[in-house]
């Protein structure tokens, strides 16, 4: 954390910013240079903004009795961050089944819905957590269903 002096005392600041052409921009990281080298006195990368694409995902089935069904893709796009970043998708809530993220460390993933019976949709929420170089997060939820239409052909 960083403190600086204002005519009120210290200060603490969570996001260091500086006014460009293009407004705020977030700093990543602030540098001294000491007599013998450049200290590192900042690191953080400030607000990182993160988008699901798309927003939410389904999923479909049609078997008679109990059903595992996967959902379409899902994709996090992280913005104003260092890169790379990683990735985290965990379970936030559901109104039923048994729910996991299939590549929960990736920026893409599929859900999947176990114990989805005939003629039953489930919900689930995620949340996807992007974390930059330097230690900044953003998050973004994705909402996901699963439906077993029950023994019905598509």
């Amino acid at each position: 954390m960083i403190r600086v002096r204002t005519a009120d005392g210290l200060k603490a600041i969570a996001v260091a910013r500086v006014r460009g052409e293009a407004g705020l921009q977030s700093v990543a990281s602030g540098w001294l240079r000491m007599s013998d080298a450049l200290k590192r006195v900042f690191s953080g990368s400030g607000d990182i903004a993160v988008s699901a694409d798309p927003s939410s995902v389904s999923g479909y089935s049609a078997v008679a009795g109990s059903a595992v069904i996967t959902t379409n893709a899902v994709t996090a796009t992280p913005t104003n961050g260092s890169s790379p970043y990683t990735y985290a998708w965990t379970f936030v809530s559901s109104d039923g089944g048994s729910w996991i993220a299939k590549s929960p460390t990736s920026a893409t993933t599929k859900f999947t819905c176990s114990g989805v019976a005939a003629g039953v949709d489930y919900t689930a929420t995620f949340l996807c957590t992007a974390t930059d170089s330097t230690g900044g997060t953003g998050t973004v939820e994705v909402q996901a269903t699963a439906s077993n239409l029950g023994n019905l052909y598509l």
